[in-house]
């Protein structure tokens, strides 16, 4: 069963939801409301009483987790409550379009973590020219 508890970091008071999914686990709310946090908790005492009965989450749940941060969403999935958020490419997707698609999906990243990943688009796309994303092979990937 899940439990909310607090920590005083100076005069400021951060959250943290302790659960019991393979051993006791915490996931990090840090400086927010109490009633954010007790909410918080409901989600995950729902995420935990699936993953422990291999049942779905309720839908307002699943709902909530749709919203969540990329950020918040893998310390979720980094406490094995949810599965990790992929990026699919559609088959005719070349590398420039799934690279951007990723960089999209990154948006509370730091702004030099955007500009490495812009750089390394860069390389790709001349590296990989117009190859469709399906295509392009472990191997190839290697060779780059």
């Amino acid at each position: 069963m899940s439990s909310l508890s607090r920590e005083k970091v100076g005069s400021k008071t951060h959250y943290r939801v302790w659960f019991d999914v393979n051993g006791r686990k915490a996931v990090r709310l840090g400086l927010i409301a109490k009633s954010s946090a007790n909410e918080i908790r409901v989600h995950i005492a729902n995420l935990e009483k699936s993953a422990n009965t291999n049942t779905d989450p309720p839908t307002h749940t699943l709902e909530w987790l749709k919203d969540t941060s990329d950020k918040f969403h893998l310390k979720l999935s980094n406490a094995c409550l949810v599965a990790p958020r992929r990026i699919v490419a559609n088959k005719n997707m070349d590398i420039e379009e799934f690279v951007e698609s990723f960089i999209e999906s990154k948006k509370s990243a730091k702004p030099s973590t955007i500009t490495n990943h812009r750089a390394a688009k860069i390389a790709l796309v001349a590296y990989f020219k117009d190859k469709p994303i399906r295509e392009i092979t472990g191997g190839d990937a290697m060779d780059w």
